[in-house]
């Protein structure tokens, strides 16, 4: 994988991992801290607030654990936005 393969890679992780959190407070009809999610993948804050900003790249193990929180047809819609925006 080339060099500019990783970067789109990283971020679109970054990309979804922000809508995924979108999501999740939008299923809760709340907002939802940082530190509460943080604590939900098992991770500190920190770590999420820079996935979230794009700060670092988002690690796959809290990405997978992010979207667990998601419906299927939540996942399928994110997968789907980001494969089109990354044409």
């Amino acid at each position: 994988m080339g060099h500019s393969h990783a970067m789109d890679a990283n971020h679109t992780a970054n990309q979804l991992f922000a809508k995924a959190h979108h999501l999740i407070e939008a299923n809760e009809a709340r907002r939802i801290s940082q530190a509460e999610m943080a604590k939900r993948l098992g991770i500190s804050v920190r770590a999420y607030a820079k996935y979230l900003h794009g700060q670092e790249t988002t690690a796959l193990s809290s990405l997978s654990k992010l979207l667990e929180h998601l419906t299927e047809q939540q996942v399928l819609g994110l997968l789907r936005i980001s494969t089109t925006e990354n044409r």
